[in-house]
């Protein structure tokens, strides 16, 4: 019934654990704003590279089929050519050239002439004998390369020459010939016409490629029958060693793109072979140019991008900066928590030792006193020491009402008793303010 030593009550104080610095949640914050932004160039760079390919494919058509029409007006005029070429080598090797009049033939509209600069023959010899240019000279061509191709073996085939400036006509022309067969099969002589490089370019030259577009007929020497750049021409360059040139050597048709080996520009080509002889044609468009319009959307794509990572960006800091404070705000609270838990914890103890005290004092009390209505009163003292001891005890149990463990236990209480302790407890208050106080149960109160 004595009450403990206060030394011992002080010494079963524990202090509450002191609070574990959590780490911070900002890195998930960052962490979706770089996943947001890297979603977001990933999308602005495959909208550029699909709607560049997109682009690039449009034009590669564009320029194939403008090649496929190149090819059909080069294949007529060759064919148109050949067929005076043709007629005239007829002509010369029924008679043997004593009955040969090529000025007859132009005037009467039986070789159509406004396609080349002039039609001539050359003899065995290499001596440029007729033409259908009036005041005609004979000039020596021996050592002219469309003369000696045929002098060297009969082909039967049309022979288109590189650019060459021609003696008789003065002008930059392709030499168009044939060989000419004395009738036991022996070379008698050339059938040639002298053709302007660039009827084959004239066509285009009205239509709008863009700027440093460019048109060409190559032959497969690699060497530039034809070329037109808007409003400038011009023959005989060698694109032998160009990688354009190799890949006709491997399709008879494609798209390339490369710098030009010429003017240096970088450009967009098609390409394809003229069928039944040996040229190819060639588009060209500057690829600075002709991309210049989804140049502008994907730098508009490249804008939005930066202005939409700033956003994301400022944000993410604000986000952050939020965060940091709602953290300490959190940290203030939880701290002023475990202040205000450790501070009940203590005095919960601190009470734990007068109240044990008096728990006691009221229980000798009991023992000692002879009147029941001063033992009652030593009870009363007892009863309600014990209940403000349960509630210090329940004071421990904070930290589980805190975490919402709270367990409640039910017991059997005596209701008479319980209601007798609390008139009890208040009845000598009651009487200090002479206040009427009473206890009234009914007998079938369970």
């Amino acid at each position: 019934g004595c009450a403990p030593e206060p030394s011992i009550i002080a010494g079963t104080h524990q202090s509450l654990p002191m609070r574990q610095d959590r780490p911070s949640n900002s890195w998930l914050i960052w962490g979706f704003a770089l996943i947001l932004l890297l979603l977001t160039w990933l999308a602005i760079g495959y909208k550029i590279s699909s709607e560049k390919s997109t682009e690039i494919a449009h034009l590669d058509r564009t320029n194939l089929n403008l090649t496929r029409t190149l090819e059909e007006h080069t294949l007529r005029t060759l064919k148109s050519v050949d067929q005076s070429v043709l007629f005239l080598k007829f002509q010369y090797e029924k008679s043997a050239g004593k009955e040969v009049h090529i000025e007859d033939y132009v005037r009467e509209g039986m070789i159509i002439s406004k396609l080349f600069n002039q039609l001539g023959v050359i003899d065995e010899h290499g001596m440029y004998i007729m033409s259908s240019l009036p005041n005609h000279k004979v000039i020596d061509l021996s050592d002219r390369e469309h003369f000696r191709v045929h002098q060297a073996q009969d082909c039967d085939c049309l022979f288109i020459s590189k650019p060459v400036l021609g003696r008789a006509s003065g002008k930059w022309s392709l030499q168009l010939t044939r060989r000419i067969n004395k009738p036991d099969g022996s070379f008698a002589g050339v059938v040639v016409v002298s053709l302007d490089p660039f009827y084959f370019t004239n066509l285009y030259s009205e239509m709008d490629l863009g700027p440093n577009s460019v048109i060409s007929l190559v032959g497969d020497d690699g060497i530039v029958r034809a070329r037109r750049t808007q409003d400038q021409a011009s023959v005989g360059q060698d694109l032998s060693d160009s990688p354009l040139f190799a890949a006709t050597k491997r399709a008879t048709e494609g798209n390339w793109a490369q710098v030009s080996t010429i003017d240096k520009v970088s450009r967009l080509y098609a390409f394809r072979r003229v069928s039944g002889f040996p040229l190819t044609v060639f588009v060209g468009v500057d690829q600075a140019v002709s991309l210049a319009a989804f140049h502008q959307r994907a730098q508009a794509y490249l804008v939005f991008g930066v202005v939409y990572s700033l956003i994301v960006l400022a944000i993410a800091f604000a986000t952050h900066q939020l965060l940091r404070k709602l953290e300490a705000s959190r940290d203030k609270a939880e701290e002023s928590n475990r202040l205000k838990s450790e501070f009940l914890a203590s005095m919960s103890h601190e009470l734990r030792t007068p109240l044990n005290g008096i728990i006691g004092y009221a229980e000798l009390l009991q023992d000692e006193l002879t009147e029941e209505h001063h033992k009652e009163f030593a009870s009363v003292i007892q009863n309600s020491g014990a209940t403000l001891l349960t509630l210090l005890n329940s004071l421990l149990d904070l930290a589980k009402i805190e975490a919402n463990k709270l367990e409640l236990k039910q017991s059997v209480t005596d209701l008479r008793q319980l209601v007798r302790q609390v008139w009890m407890t208040h009845l000598p208050q009651a009487q200090e303010k002479s206040l009427g106080c009473t206890l009234d149960v009914a007998q079938d109160v369970p």
